[in-house]
């Protein structure tokens, strides 16, 4: 895995993509960081993304790569929202956007909870752990 000071080579967002009670699709653009092949994204306790997973853990994230569909990536996985995120993934947050998130709750979003996503399958590109799909 990456350290924190490579993440110049990750996109700065991940469209993330949840599914709504009702079957609806809710897809966001978010900041992330990667962590031993864990996708981990900050964002408000009380937002649709977390009800959604909520609901159902299944996601799907899109990775756009400097404009070049040749290095996109479409990756399925399950989420699991937690309230703390480990030491390693708030140092790449703070590496990666200059911003720290937590313990004290967020101006913009209030109280934090982190979706960490762990990828079983890539539709296309490659899985954040660098494994090519076939």
């Amino acid at each position: 895995m990456s350290s924190p000071s490579d993440t110049a080579d990750e996109p700065r967002d991940v469209w993330l993509s949840t599914s709504r009670p009702n079957g609806a699709s809710h897809l966001v653009p978010i900041w992330f960081v990667l962590e031993d092949g864990v996708v981990w994204i900050a964002t408000g306790f009380e937002s649709v993304k977390v009800r959604n997973i909520a609901h159902d853990s299944r996601v799907q994230l899109g990775f756009p790569r400097h404009g070049s569909i040749e290095e996109d990536a479409v990756i399925e996985g399950n989420a699991v929202v937690v309230r703390t995120a480990p030491e390693g993934v708030l140092t790449r947050f703070e590496s990666k956007y200059n911003w720290r998130p937590g313990p004290e709750p967020d101006p913009d979003v209030g109280a934090l909870a982190f979706i960490c996503v762990t990828p079983h399958r890539a539709v296309m590109g490659t899985l954040p752990n660098n494994n090519r799909t076939s």
